[in-house]
């Protein structure tokens, strides 16, 4: 993934601010609403744990667009932002997973 896009969606929610170089093993997120999720990984994947309900969710999703990313919760069907994504799942996830497009751009005033 992006380590910009990474800084510019997860960073600004970050609990403590992201370390200036590189990403950390593991860091908390906290949403403008107090959602909060837990965050494992590095550049080629992320986990993310223990997340709550609102904005949290709004800004994986976002990170999950800008990157290309699947998200695959837990207890749920994988969630791809473009039907394309769909054949890069290991077969037993294809089937059940569904498309959540980005949502289109504000009119330019």
């Amino acid at each position: 993934m992006d380590e910009t896009a990474i800084r510019d969606v997860l960073g600004p929610i970050t609990v403590g601010g992201m370390t200036p170089v590189g990403l950390s093993e593991s860091w908390g997120l906290e949403a403008e609403d107090g959602g909060v999720a837990d965050v494992h990984g590095d550049v080629r994947w992320l986990t993310f744990d223990r997340f709550s309900p609102g904005r949290v969710l709004d800004h994986i999703a976002e990170l999950a667009r800008r990157t290309g990313a699947v998200v695959i919760p837990g207890d749920g069907p994988a969630i791809l932002s473009a039907e394309a994504h769909r054949k890069h799942l290991p077969e037993g996830f294809r089937a059940e997973a569904i498309v959540v497009p980005p949502r289109p751009a504000p009119p330019r005033p």
